[in-house]
């Protein structure tokens, strides 16, 4: 055999055991079970997404904070357990309701209403409330946060939905 020959199947000898040390021939998937898009904006870095969230607001002041998270429609939450945690700014104080707690799931019904009843968080002044949930599923993180507004005309919601508005009135489509 040439010496040609002896540096090519040396090389594909290399390679071939480059591979299988990799595990590219484990019986494992290639890919993650659950794949999510991700978000960049979170101060836990790259976090997924996966539990929808929505606010209403009761009162004024004391105003109750109800945040109502929705669970995803392909997976069976029953039995399973939701944390949460409210971040209050300075100034609010809470009147009801916990600030961190669990909730076990019974049923199998997709929304969750989880309540804070405050004061100090009316119209007058700006301050924030944020709400975070999540869970572990198997081997999977469910998550979602959000931030609400004393003020609803700053929130970033409501800026959304003037852009959205605007848009529609002046005919400027995004695809351009």
């Amino acid at each position: 055999m040439s010496t040609i020959n002896k540096k090519i199947l040396r090389t594909i000898g290399l390679f071939v055991g480059a591979l299988a040390l990799s595990g590219c021939f484990d019986d494992k998937p290639a890919y993650e079970p659950l794949n999510f898009k991700h978000s960049q904006f979170s101060y836990h870095g790259a976090t997924p997404r996966n539990l929808g969230i929505q606010f209403k607001l009761q009162g004024n002041d004391p105003r109750t904070i109800i945040a109502v998270v929705t669970l995803p429609q392909y997976l069976d939450f029953k039995n399973q357990k939701i944390q949460y945690r409210w971040h209050i700014d300075e100034g609010v104080n809470v009147i009801e309701g916990e600030r961190v707690g669990e909730i076990a799931i019974i049923t199998t019904e997709k929304k969750l209403e989880i309540k804070l009843k405050v004061d100090n968080f009316g119209h007058d002044v700006k301050k924030y409330v944020r709400f975070e949930a999540f869970s572990n599923f198997g081997k999977n993180r469910f998550y979602t946060d959000g931030i609400v507004s004393s003020q609803s005309d700053s929130s970033f919601e409501t800026f959304v939905q003037g852009l959205e508005n605007y848009k529609k009135e002046r005919n400027i489509d995004d695809q351009k």
